[in-house]
């Protein structure tokens, strides 16, 4: 009997420490997982494409509907949206004449902008007039065509797991949609006005 009790006394005490030591396995293998987020805010362009022609010329006034014609229907004035050529061809005449009348300096600035998923246009249409004297008049013609891409801001995370036995850390980079900021169209509009001042 003796036997029999000391057996089962044994039989509980390595129960115990069975349970004791799994438990303590599964304490040292909980872990402790965190996870922390960094924004990068990029400014600038992922890519920018800027064609351009600035052209010059001195014309005799009997000549001028010549030139807006050509003008109005050559491949460049053809590729931009059809509301500027529009603009260009109805409105904007209506301003030459009048400033061939009354014999002023004219200036007309034409942009258009499109953006759409990430991606970004603009079209710039310069025309400036200065009368030379009562016969003929000097001619500034400037169309340049901008593409872009604004860059992507985005977002590191860096995630972390550990317990007593081991510890591992990861990171991945998650970008963010593209978004258009004043400072996209400031940038272009300052970097074509400089260019057609210097060129011109």
């Amino acid at each position: 009997m003796m036997a029999l009790d000391a057996i089962a006394n044994t039989v509980g005490t390595v129960n115990q420490i069975t349970k004791s030591v799994t438990e303590t396995l599964e304490l040292l293998k909980s872990q402790n997982t965190q996870s922390t987020t960094d924004i990068n805010d990029r400014e600038g362009f992922a890519q920018i494409q800027n064609t351009g022609v600035i052209t010059t010329y001195n014309i005799p006034l009997s000549k001028f509907q010549n030139f807006l014609n050509i003008c109005f229907n050559c491949n460049i004035f053809n590729a931009l949206e059809q509301h500027i050529k529009t603009y260009c061809t109805t409105t904007l005449v209506d301003d030459l004449n009048l400033a061939l009348i009354t014999e002023s300096d004219f200036t007309s600035k034409v942009y258009d902008l499109c953006y759409n998923n990430g991606y970004g246009l603009m079209n710039i249409f310069h025309l400036k007039i200065t009368p030379i004297n009562p016969t003929s008049v000097s001619i500034e013609k400037s169309i340049i065509a901008n593409t872009f891409t604004p860059s992507q801001s985005y977002v590191i995370i860096s995630e972390s797991s550990h317990n007593l036995l081991r510890s591992k850390c990861s990171q991945h980079i998650e970008y963010l949609p593209s978004n258009l900021r004043p400072e996209h169209f400031n940038s272009i509009l300052k970097f074509n006005a400089d260019m057609i001042e210097k060129i011109s």
